[in-house]
């Protein structure tokens, strides 16, 4: 599985600039600075593109998990949730789907080995525990795959904001 320091291209939700325009300033000059090229992502509708976007597994394997969380049920947030059929076709994007109901910012990986929240088997209940963890090791490509409890005062359930791999040996965990 491919880490993120060994992706060659940074896409950001193209709604950043409006939806957060101090933010985006800010963060575009530390990105120039570092001559860090970035390009958007076409017809964003939530500024976490980690969130909906595929999972990138090897240079060009990427699996597009449906994005459908629990927290974005209610309808006044149904308009926040992006087409990636659409965008992954703009950008000529090939995927992997899965039906599997993950969100990307639950998915804290190095080469061998994610990390997850276990929400996502709350997600995920139309399938058996055993079923679920065989999928997500086959759609990353891992033997390795940990499960952290959920923190329900953290309504999306994601690993990404608890857990980090410094390297393939090293979790920096967040109290």
């Amino acid at each position: 599985m491919l880490t993120d320091s060994q992706t060659n291209k940074l896409f950001l939700a193209d709604c950043l600039q409006s939806k957060q325009p101090k933010f985006f300033q800010r963060f575009e000059k530390v990105l120039n600075d570092c001559n860090i090229n970035f390009h958007f992502l076409p017809g964003t509708k939530d500024i976490w593109a980690v969130d909906f976007m595929p999972v990138q597994i090897s240079t060009d394997k990427f699996v597009q998990f449906t994005y459908n969380p629990d927290y974005l049920q209610p309808k006044k947030y149904q308009k926040t949730i992006s087409n990636v059929d659409s965008i992954c076709k703009a950008i000529n994007l090939t995927t992997t789907k899965s039906k599997l109901i993950v969100d990307g910012g639950n998915v804290s990986r190095t080469t061998d080995k994610v990390i997850m929240c276990d929400k996502v088997f709350h997600e995920n209940k139309h399938i058996s525990e055993r079923e679920l963890i065989k999928q997500l090791k086959d759609l990353f490509e891992v033997d390795k795959l940990f499960f952290v409890p959920w923190d329900i005062n953290d309504f999306t359930g994601h690993a990404d904001g608890m857990v980090r791999f410094i390297d393939s040996n090293t979790v920096l965990i967040n109290d």
